[in-house]
């Protein structure tokens, strides 16, 4: 474990290491040291306890922790009860920021972390480009945490209050970090880098808008529609409090009547719960600044068992695929 090292928010347990991508099923990925890498057409499905499932090439390797030592493993020899890894961002670094304006110089200020998680929980942007951001009635104490940096309480849509932020104070700021859109919305890397106390308090800030704190639990639950915020959230989770976190999808349906209007709606809910006290019993956990997940069941096509086993070359670059590590 002690070769394990963090760039770009992923583990590297080897030379070159890419940004974070998805892989579903067959086909092939960029591998920045060898071009396009076909990997092997049959597909194996890993159900993981309390994370999003991986389907990927068969002969994928997978991280994996096995009698308290890190290997690699195709996919298709993951055995239930094996434990697969999450990573973790070690850095702690501001990000880079040219301008000088407001957000420069509040960088290591927690409650411009603060604001920037409750713009991912509950913002927005008008088509003048000023960023907005809704603070529902039960909360209007935040209302002055939001204008002590620039923000204006402009008005009161339908339940909710907001504030506003003008185009040059916040709109690219937020749009770098955080992108837009309830679907779209992301934490970047940069975020991941900030320094515990700046992620907690970013992480605060998003709990404020969209958690729900369950008192007789004592944990929390988070629901969003955007899936890569849902991986984001489980990593800054981890590295702000120290604490493993679930998350789960669900699928709804493609409608829904709002106000009496027939709406299109996302296909899948992202759930995330997270205690911020030990539990006596707990999987996923932390170990070395590793998440690991206990795999539950894999399912390989029966036609790879029985025919000829195709290895594929290794390039020495890990990657990410729903947040499991992966060797290319």
């Amino acid at each position: 474990m002690n070769s394990v090292t963090c760039s770009d928010g992923c583990v590297q347990l080897s030379s070159t290491i890419s940004k974070k991508r998805l892989l579903s099923g067959s086909g092939g990925y960029y591998n920045p040291a060898g071009g396009h890498v076909e990997y092997d057409p049959l597909t194996t499905h890993v159900y993981i306890k309390g994370a999003l499932p991986i389907s990927v090439g068969t002969m994928q390797k997978v991280v994996v922790l096995r009698n308290d030592k890190v290997t690699y493993v195709p996919a298709s020899k993951l055995v239930p009860g094996d434990m697969v890894g999450f990573p973790i961002h070690k850095g702690a670094n501001l990000p880079e920021w040219d301008k000088d304006d407001i957000v420069k110089k509040n960088l290591d200020n927690p409650t411009l972390w603060w604001i920037a998680g409750r713009y991912v929980a509950d913002g927005w942007t008008l088509k003048d480009r000023r960023t907005c951001i809704a603070v529902a009635p039960t909360k209007t104490e935040d209302i002055e945490r939001m204008t002590s940096l620039g923000g204006t309480h402009v008005a009161d849509m339908h339940s909710c209050k907001v504030v506003a932020y003008r185009y040059k104070d916040f709109h690219e700021f937020f749009k770098r970090m955080f992108g837009t859109g309830a679907r779209s919305k992301y934490i970047s890397e940069d975020v991941l880098c900030l320094p515990k106390e700046l992620l907690r308090a970013f992480v605060e800030g998003y709990l404020r808008g969209d958690g729900y704190y369950h008192p007789v639990h004592k944990d929390y639950d988070v629901k969003t529609v955007s899936k890569s915020l849902a991986l984001d959230l489980v990593r800054a989770i981890a590295k702000a409090y120290d604490r493993p976190a679930y998350v789960y999808e669900t699928a709804n349906s493609p409608k829904c009547t709002i106000k009496g209007k027939t709406c299109k709606r996302s296909l899948y809910t992202y759930r995330v719960t997270f205690s911020p006290e030990k539990r006596q019993r707990e999987i996923p956990f932390i170990k070395d600044g590793i998440m690991w997940y206990r795999v539950e069941r894999v399912v390989t096509p029966t036609e790879f068992l029985k025919g000829p086993r195709v290895e594929f070359l290794s390039f020495g670059a890990t990657f990410v695929c729903n947040n499991v590590i992966m060797m290319g």
